[in-house]
């Protein structure tokens, strides 16, 4: 028969692609409750910070309000890691003795456990960190509940082969 691939070795196209990947994002899936190891480790964010400033400044041709629009899209960057930070370091009520807000809670608590599906049950799944919006439009939402069956659905079908 066709010899299948392994979809973890062929993801991300080719070899160095692959090992920026998981150098990037890959650690972060072997070791999630690691609180020493940041979502994406820094000497990737300066790249990838570098090849943003320079972009908005050639998109914008050097309009000094590019520095405005990288400060924006940064801080944007900030409250997503610090949102992943927190689905993966607290129960969704608070961190340390902070407490958060009743809505900010149920919202947390929701996103976490989609995350947790993304990450212990399903990772084809649930890529939204801070809104599920583009899952449910691009289809790739995945409830807990059914990934559960679908976890249930795989290991009996292991069982069988």
């Amino acid at each position: 028969g066709e010899k299948k691939k392994d979809k973890n070795i062929t993801q991300a196209g080719t070899y160095g692609m692959n090992i920026f990947h998981f150098f990037a994002h890959g650690l972060h899936h072997l070791t999630p409750h690691d609180t020493s190891r940041l979502t994406f480790p820094p000497p990737f964010v300066f790249i990838l910070a570098t090849l943003f400033w320079n972009s908005f400044k050639l998109i914008l041709m050097g309009h000094p309000i590019y520095s405005t629009v990288f400060s924006g899209f940064a801080s944007g960057y900030v409250m997503y890691d610090t949102t992943h930070f927190l689905y993966h370091h607290t129960d969704g009520t608070g961190y340390g003795p902070l407490r958060f807000p009743k809505f900010f809670t149920s919202y947390l608590k929701f996103m976490k456990s989609c995350h947790n599906v993304h990450h212990f049950i399903n990772d084809d799944c649930n890529f939204g960190v801070s809104s599920p919006i583009l899952d449910f439009v691009l289809g790739t939402y995945v409830s807990k509940k059914d990934a559960e069956l679908m976890r249930m659905e795989k290991a009996a079908k292991k069982k069988l082969a």
